[in-house]
């Protein structure tokens, strides 16, 4: 179990991004894709987690109605 989460610097990509780490794994990464005028307060663009096990996440996803890609 994680004591904490570490913010970590994004690559330098064409975009901006953040990185969330629990101890030395990845965890979350954000990327946001749009330009500025087009942004709604509240929303991400893009975001991803780690995990481990995808047949099993993808049929708790589905069982519980959450939409993926």
């Amino acid at each position: 179990m994680c004591s904490a989460f570490t913010p970590v610097l994004s690559p330098n990509f064409d975009f901006p991004g953040a990185r969330l780490y629990a101890d030395k794994d990845p965890i979350l990464h954000v990327i946001g894709g749009r330009p500025k005028n087009e942004l709604k307060a509240g929303v991400i663009d893009h975001m991803a987690f780690s995990g481990r096990n995808l047949p099993e996440t993808l049929s708790k996803l589905e069982s519980r109605g959450i939409d993926h890609i």
